[in-house]
């Protein structure tokens, strides 16, 4: 007797046993393939609830890999079907489910095998043949009278549209939203309605055209409209459209404007224009996107005068060139306190800063954030340039200041009474003049030489050298050598005015200035001594090319000059003899001799300023 399970074994492996056979996982046994086989057809066949291999292998205590190997054909056992990996749908329910399906008139494959608990390859088994699908997750499935049934439940429904009609509302086809399109649409396609099908609804192309009716009304009313808004009525050929309808509308870049948009636009626009300076363009209508405003703006522009851009604004010629006045006048102001503050300025004091320019603009009240933001850095540069030219004049101005006042005042009279000294004579006299005219030129000189000076070294391009080769001659030691230094002071001064000379028209004006100035004394003299120098002086000068500089001191031997000169008339010389007389006690002074003198000093101005004409 076999008392276990390892004994039974052992027996039957060592028993002629059939080659397919399979060991029952209970240990109690074997069974032959065939035998498992029809077994295992057997609980398929039978019974109405699924099954699965899990179920059939417990069962017939195989294993779940044998069952599955030995399951028969799909085909077989009058059809039956597989669920996911083990599920089994006996016969009977496979029939049951094929009836279920004859009943549908539209499928939802996805709600389908949810409600019946199938998969999609077994529900593709179960269809019939000539249904049409549509979708790719959720597949719709229908038959073809079913389609051509709601193609004329469609066709009747939206016949009579006059508004769009959405999908959803169309309860008579009860079926899925996805089939209700797909008719929908090949409806359309087909022309068996005047529409169009837009998202979930279908829209009627008499619907279209009245819309497309209302944009006409709405751009002649509104003198605006956007070209988007025309495509979203389905016009897809926006400016051909608005051409045919309405040729006096004039497209910008997005909007179609009418004349009467822009001539309300442009007499805003003059207006606030006229009022503050400038202007935007923001319509009073439509806001307008940026790169219709670029377009419209430049149409402005060009109709209105006197405009300009800047900043994306319309801004009037006549504030910009007023800004630019009220920079100008900033920057000279701020060069001519920087001038009179050279001395002592700071670095930043030689040019305008943008806080000054930034202040300025800021005084005219109707600029708004962007034009004062941008006329402060435009104008910056050229208020710096208005700051240098009105210090350029004040510096040249100085420069040339200084350098007439050293010609007038020292240069030309120094020359003037060097030609004077020429004409002397008396070699005693000359000499004793000569050392008078040196500390003259000395006194005078040295310092007029660095006023000079210190002026023309505001300019880079004036050489220096003449001035400074004059203060070396100033500053050498003349003594017993007066002639000579006068000599080299002369040569000095011709190099500051090279090829000048007393004949010069300059000079000769500077002459009869000072031939003025001795005879002004003259005429108002009531001192002898004065009024026969300054007639003696205007003799020699009216006969000479210079002025002699001396003092009362010099009279006699000047009136000798005169005498050995042949200047003057016999009455002239006995005058003035007489007032010599006078003036060291000798003689008295009779009103007659004085007339004698201030008329020669009237008569020798008299021919100098002849001879300057």
């Amino acid at each position: 007797m076999f008392t276990n399970t390892a004994d039974i074994k052992a027996f039957f492996r060592a028993l002629p046993l059939p080659t397919l056979y399979l060991e029952l996982t209970s240990g109690a046994g074997i069974i032959t393939e065939s035998h498992a086989r029809s077994e295992i057809a057997r609980l398929i066949a039978d019974g109405s609830e699924r099954t699965s291999t899990f179920a059939i292998a417990g069962e017939l205590s195989l294993d779940p890999r044998a069952v599955e190997r030995l399951l028969p054909s799909e085909s077989e056992l009058g059809g039956w079907g597989r669920v996911g990996a083990a599920g089994i749908v006996r016969p009977k329910e496979l029939e049951e489910l094929r009836k279920l399906l004859q009943e549908e008139v539209v499928l939802d494959t996805r709600e389908f095998c949810g409600r019946v608990g199938i998969d999609r390859e077994l529900l593709w088994r179960l269809l019939p043949a000539e249904w049409s699908w549509l979708g790719e997750d959720t597949v719709v499935g229908y038959g073809k009278k079913v389609y051509e049934d709601a193609r004329e439940a469609v066709v009747d429904c939206l016949k009579q549209a006059a508004a769009p009609v959405a999908l959803a509302t169309l309860d008579s086809l009860d079926a899925p939203a996805a089939f209700v399109r797909k008719v929908v649409a090949d409806v359309v396609k087909a022309r068996e309605l005047d529409g169009v099908l837009e998202g979930g609804r279908y829209v009627p192309d008499v619907y279209i055209q009245a819309r497309q009716v209302a944009l006409v009304e709405e751009l002649r009313e509104d003198g605006v409209i956007a070209v988007e808004d025309l495509r979203r009525e389905r016009v897809t050929d926006p400016k051909g459209f608005v051409t045919q309808h309405v040729p006096q509308a004039q497209l910008l870049i997005d909007h179609f404007v009418m004349p009467v948009f822009m001539a309300r636009t442009k007499n805003l626009v003059a207006e606030r224009v006229e009022r503050h300076g400038w202007s935007d363009i923001k319509a009073p209508e439509k806001l307008l996107p940026s790169q219709d405003e670029t377009v419209l703006r430049q149409i402005l522009i060009k109709s209105l005068p006197g405009v300009h851009e800047v900043a994306g604004l319309i801004v009037s010629n006549s504030l910009e060139e007023g800004l630019k006045a009220k920079c100008r006048v900033a920057a000279q102001a701020r060069a001519e306190n920087a001038w009179k503050r050279r001395g002592k300025a700071q670095p930043t004091d030689k040019s305008i800063k943008w806080q000054e320019i930034w202040k300025t603009a800021a005084s005219e009240k109707s600029l708004n954030p962007t034009l004062l933001s941008h006329f402060s850095n435009t104008l910056t540069a050229y208020a710096k340039a208005m700051f240098e030219e009105r210090y350029e004049e004040i510096r040249q101005a100085w420069v040339d200041s200084s350098r007439t006042a050293f010609m007038e005042k020292y240069h030309a009279r120094l020359c003037i009474h060097l030609s004077g000294l020429d004409s002397v004579k008396d070699a005693s006299l000359k000499s004793k003049l000569a050392v008078d005219l040196v500390e003259f030129a000395r006194e005078n000189g040295i310092t007029a030489v660095e006023k000079l000076e210190v002026a023309l070294r505001e300019d880079p391009n004036v050489n220096l050298q003449p001035l400074q080769d004059l203060r070396s001659a100033l500053q050498k030691p003349s003594a017993g050598r007066s002639e000579s230094y006068l000599k080299e002071i002369e040569a000095a001064l011709h190099k500051i005015n090279p090829g000048g000379s007393i004949r010069d028209m300059a000079l000769k004006a500077k002459k009869l200035s000072m031939m003025e100035e001795i005879n002004s004394q003259l005429q108002s003299s009531k001192d002898i001594s004065l009024t026969l120098l300054s007639t003696v002086l205007l003799l020699l000068a009216a006969n000479s090319d210079g002025v002699i500089k001396a003092t009362g001191k010099y009279v006699p031997k000047l009136l000798k000059e005169v005498q050995n000169a042949g200047i003057g008339s016999d009455t002239q010389i006995a005058a003035m003899s007489r007032m010599k007389a006078a003036a060291v006690g000798k003689g008295d002074v009779s009103d007659a001799d004085v007339a004698e003198l201030k008329s020669i000093g009237q008569q020798c101005v008299g021919d100098a300023a002849d001879l300057c004409l």
